[in-house]
């Protein structure tokens, strides 16, 4: 299915609304991974689309935004909704987030967190669970204010940019000594 059609209300988050209705209950308490992915910017004609557009612009897309579950009890894993941007703001991200969560609890997914790596806008938008907006580790879920949504960040991803930043300044520090 395209992104771009996956926006639309009646079938957002289509693919998971099926697949529910063969998960073991089990399956069905879940982390919500979000990660941006850099993408080459083009536009392609396949299948009688183009393809490449963002969702937000008609421009060609910058990065796709993924949305992934993963239980917390079973081995089930999933990608979820994808989307195909030029620029996001941390509003309209927040605003994705939300109604992610919302239509996986409506699926009848129990969404027990969000997991993002340290980007500044991840950052920025989950203060907005908050009011008033703060930042923190746990902000009252969007769809029982009695159950908490945890927020945490990949500590793989910590890792992978602080060898990163080391790797990147090895050269100067070679040259000092």
């Amino acid at each position: 299915m395209s992104p771009l059609i996956e926006q639309r209300d009646s079938t957002f988050l289509c693919y998971v609304k099926e697949k529910v209705k063969i998960l073991q209950p089990s399956d069905k308490t879940v982390m919500l991974l979000v990660g941006e992915i850099h993408l080459q910017q083009f536009f392609d004609y396949k299948g009688g689309n183009n393809v490449g557009t963002a969702s937000n612009s008609n421009e060609a897309a910058k990065s796709a935004f993924a949305f992934m579950i993963s239980s917390i009890v079973s081995k089930y894993k999933d990608a979820v909704h994808v989307l195909p941007t030029c620029k996001i703001n941390a509003m309209d991200l927040f605003a994705l987030i939300q109604r992610t969560i919302r239509g996986l609890e409506e699926a009848g997914f129990r969404v027990f967190s969000v997991i993002t790596d340290n980007n500044a806008i991840n950052r920025k938008a989950m203060p907005f669970f908050a009011e008033p907006h703060q930042l923190s580790f746990v902000y009252p879920h969007p769809c029982d204010v009695s159950r908490p949504l945890f927020f945490l960040f990949d500590s793989v991803h910590l890792l992978k940019c602080i060898r990163n930043n080391w790797v990147q300044s090895l050269p100067e520090k070679c040259m000092m000594y």
